[in-house]
């Protein structure tokens, strides 16, 4: 029997499904105080970047760049992208791509575990907004 696909609970918890691309899941965080993509592999087990074959992590880094560009347009003309792959609480495979700019609520801190997270007020259309932002990697 094959292993399917199984989305963590903390990220389905904390990100709001945008789409899927030819490199997974992309996904909105659900703290309105940055822009914050998530993209997912979306492949059972999946840890680390190494564990990708060649055609896969072309794909992730081509989606990745994609989503870089589209926060970069969004945002201020200062703003500087955050790229991390990190696991020490999620350990499945998963990119933040965050927005930051001087001035934002932890500049020039981590965003991550900063308390006072901010609901979107209408989610649906800020994740409409991305899917139009990103219809090309969406496909």
């Amino acid at each position: 029997m094959t292993e399917s696909f199984t989305l963590d609970p903390a990220l389905e918890r904390d990100s709001l499904l945008v789409g899927h691309s030819a490199a997974g899941q992309v996904r909105l965080h659900r703290d309105a105080r940055w822009p914050w993509l998530l993209l997912i592999p979306e492949r059972p087990g999946l840890r680390e970047l190494h564990e990708l074959d060649e055609a896969a992590r072309t794909q992730l880094w081509s989606a990745s760049a994609a989503i870089s560009e589209a926060l970069l347009r969004a945002g201020p003309a200062e703003g500087k992208l955050n790229v991390g792959v990190l696991g020490n609480r999620v350990a499945q495979l998963h990119l933040h791509h965050v927005l930051r700019w001087p001035g934002d609520p932890a500049w020039p801190d981590p965003v991550w575990g900063r308390p006072g997270a901010t609901a979107y007020a209408k989610p649906e259309q800020i994740v409409a907004q991305w899917q139009a932002a990103l219809g090309a990697v969406l496909g």
